[in-house]
């Protein structure tokens, strides 16, 4: 799983909640799930927020995260300049929460996803991607990552 300290920190703000420490903390992560949109996917407990409810107030952050699509993009052989990058949701888990079977058919002309991990405190945890058409899987085991790193996987 690959792993960047070079994204910097996003100064993430929530409607409602104002700043959001990273790592998340409990107390933090408990009052987010109070102001959160219960996922419509029925895999409790996962909160929702869209683009529209967050911002980011590190002017570094985006710099960074553009530098992931430009790695991205390498990696799948598509042209930078053609591609868009738009945050589609942000999504918090609670203990035990996990998504299944992730499309990006939810976004018109989607061709791939970066899932952006901010620096969080927890145990366990881990993701298995499968790409449709392809025989390829790949697991991200997230019981070693540094807790003070972003992780992303695309």
């Amino acid at each position: 799983m690959p792993t960047s300290s070079s994204v910097g920190f996003p100064g993430l703000c929530v409607n409602g909640e104002g700043h959001v420490a990273l790592p998340l903390l409990p107390a933090q992560a408990m009052s987010l799930a109070s102001k959160g949109t219960p996922h419509p996917v029925k895999q409790a407990p996962l909160w929702q927020w869209l683009p529209k409810q967050i911002s980011f107030a590190n002017p570094s952050f985006t710099p960074g995260v553009f530098k992931l699509k430009q790695d991205t993009c390498e990696l799948l052989g598509i042209d930078p300049t053609k591609v868009s990058f738009v945050l589609y949701k942000v999504l918090l888990h609670g203990a035990g929460g996990q998504t299944l079977n992730l499309r990006n058919a939810s976004v018109p002309g989607s061709v791939a996803s970066i899932v952006l991990m901010p620096p969080a405190l927890y145990t366990g945890g881990a993701i298995t991607v499968k790409r449709e058409g392809s025989s390829n899987t790949q697991y991200y085991d997230f019981v070693t990552r540094n807790s003070y790193d972003f992780a992303y996987f695309s």
